[in-house]
């Protein structure tokens, strides 16, 4: 894999991994409970960058060294993202800022979080299966012509 194309993933996971909570809660947010003045970036991003841009890195490098086919590929980043951003960002981000404004029982919380990110949760996850499935085989011009 050319330098090009590995930056281009690198940059792909990253945006994904940032943007992921702004997208898919865009409708249910209030503001946090915990810190009034802050945006879902300051309250997102060393989970961001931690739990979902690190692990999913360590999992495409450990994926294209073993040589995995790209579907198997693609599907094991795909699943892992949609599962890990919704855990440990979409559930929680779902409590802080639109289910304690409420009376949400505990088991009720991750329910609710799941119906109200699923349409916009799977479209995002297409979307990121699409883009990394692409970026396999895409021909990136590189610098050095």
């Amino acid at each position: 894999m050319k330098s090009s194309k590995l930056i281009a993933v690198i940059l792909t996971l990253l945006f994904f991994s940032y943007a992921q909570p702004q997208i898919v809660l865009f409708a249910s947010l209030n503001d946090s409970v915990s810190c009034l003045n802050c945006s879902i970036f300051d309250q997102t991003k060393w989970i961001s960058l931690f739990y979902l841009f690190l692990p999913m890195l360590g999992l495409f490098l450990i994926l294209f060294f073993l040589r995995v086919n790209r579907w198997i590929n693609s599907t094991i980043l795909t699943v892992y993202f949609a599962i890990s951003s919704f855990l440990l960002m979409t559930a929680p981000l779902f409590e802080d800022r639109y289910a304690s404004y409420s009376t949400y029982a505990d088991n009720e919380i991750l329910a609710s979080a799941g119906l109200a990110a699923f349409p916009t949760q799977i479209v995002l996850s297409i979307i990121f299966f699409i883009v990394i499935f692409r970026l396999f085989h895409a021909k990136i011009p590189t610098l050095k012509q």
